[in-house]
């Protein structure tokens, strides 16, 4: 289920940016056709997609034609006020796709092992995986362990837990075939 909400999110965000990035489409959120989006036009637009004001108060939020405001809008006008309205760049548009079986360099992926499972050397994202080691501090670490009838407190835990990690990607990450 994680996957599949990541999934969602990353198309979400995915289609925002592509709506933010297209050439001869007004930015969304350009309240005032100035070609750029101000911190009070997103607001407008978020009052717009919380039933506060009309959506004649800014045409521009929303974007698809639908009649209301998304979520997908919102985040498309956000990033349109942090990087600005105009032609996209290369990797503004680009669907990367992570877990279909195709090193993508050029857009961060490190590998891909034609699925989303981190854990075997290829994390989810799409990046390689190493390993660290966490030590327990006994004055800090304290788990619940639930048995079938009654909860069991595990306090000053010591020892260590080897954890396996890949590393940050900048921008979104499509996930592929789910596994």
């Amino acid at each position: 289920m994680r996957n599949r909400c990541g999934l969602g999110v990353g198309l979400a965000v995915a289609s925002a940016l592509l709506i933010v990035a297209s050439p001869g489409r007004a930015c969304v959120g350009d309240c005032d056709a100035s070609a750029s989006v101000s911190v009070s036009e997103v607001v407008t637009c978020v009052g717009i997609a919380l039933g506060a004001r009309s959506l004649a108060a800014c045409g521009a939020c929303d974007a698809d034609g639908s009649g209301d405001v998304t979520i997908g809008e919102l985040i498309a006008a956000v990033a349109a006020v942090l990087q600005g309205c105009g032609t996209p760049s290369p990797t503004a548009t680009a669907t990367v796709i992570c877990g279909d079986g195709h090193v993508d360099r050029g857009v961060g992926e490190q590998c891909d092992d034609a699925n989303n499972v981190g854990g075997d050397g290829c994390a989810a994202n799409c990046t390689a995986e190493h390993r660290r080691t966490a030590n327990f501090d006994p004055s800090l670490t304290h788990a619940v362990t639930q048995t079938a009838s009654f909860p069991v407190a595990l306090d000053h835990l010591t020892g260590s837990q080897v954890l396996t990690v890949g590393e940050a990607r900048d921008g979104e990450v499509i996930g592929g075939a789910a596994t």
